[in-house]
This record gives structure tokens, C-alpha cells and sequence, in this order.
């Protein structure tokens, strides 16, 4: 079977919200997504299939996006594979992506503090900085 076949049937298998992503599809990289910015990405390595969850760089920390990946052969029917994503992949992925952007936004709510700290500063001092020249 084609992998891009494989993937379908196992986008179909993991059931809602997960469907397969047709305009990502790739000779080397499929995509299976859920519509919130969850991908998994899946692919083929010879005869196995790497499966692998996808960290969105503007809504998730960095910190988490070395989430584990699976192996798997692409020998085995569909339904076994799905089995496999859903027992061994989805609980460490979905629990590493809420957090990462529960820490996403926290990093961007202590990125916009610090800007308006900048502002502020610049403001009071006129724009220039205080160096060891006029200290």
C-alpha cells in the first residue's frame, strides 16, 4: 500500500477531530491534523513509518517541541497502526502541547511587560541611555 494511502485510512481510524491533511501531502511527509493547530506529522523512513507530533513556533514554547516520536511498520494494517499512534503517541503529545502553550503564553505576556518596561524608559530618558560616560 502507498503511504499517502496508509495515512489516510489511519487519519480515519483516529477518529474526530483528526483528519487527513491533503494540502501538506508530500512524497516525504504526510500530515494528519485536528482543526487547533495539532499536527502529526508521518514519515515514511524504507519500510517504517516515523510519526512524529508538530509544535506551531508562533503558539507554542520551544521548550517542549522534542516531544517523543514513534516507529512504526508500515507492513501493519491501519487499524493497528492508529492503535499504536493513540496509545503511544497522542497522551505524551497532547499533554506536552497544552503545556507548551500554556508556556507560550506566558513567555509572550513577560515579552509584552518588557516592551512596555522599554517604552517607559525610553520615554523618561528621552531616548538616549545612560552609559559610563555620564555616570
Amino acid at each position: 500500500m502507498k503511504p499517502a494511502a496508509l495515512v489516510q485510512q489511519i487519519a480515519l481510524l483516529l477518529g474526530k477531530p483528526w483528519k487527513y491533511n491533503f494540502l501538506a501531502e508530500t512524497d516525504w511527509r504526510y500530515e494528519i491534523i485536528d482543526g487547533k493547530g495539532r499536527r502529526l506529522f508521518l514519515r515514511p523512513e524504507q519500510d517504517r513509518l516515523r510519526i512524529s507530533g508538530h509544535f506551531p513556533p508562533k503558539t507554542t514554547s520551544s521548550y517542549y517541541r522534542k516531544c517523543k516520536s514513534i516507529t512504526v511498520s508500515m507492513q501493519r494494517p491501519a487499524q493497528a497502526i492508529a492503535a499504536d499512534i493513540a496509545r503511544r503517541l497522542m497522551p505524551d503529545y497532547l499533554a506536552a502541547y497544552d503545556q507548551a502553550v500554556e508556556q507560550c503564553k506566558i513567555e509572550q505576556a513577560d515579552a509584552a511587560r518588557r516592551q512596555q518596561i522599554t517604552l517607559l524608559l525610553m520615554k523618561v530618558t528621552n531616548g538616549s541611555s545612560y552609559g559610563w560616560k555620564r555616570a
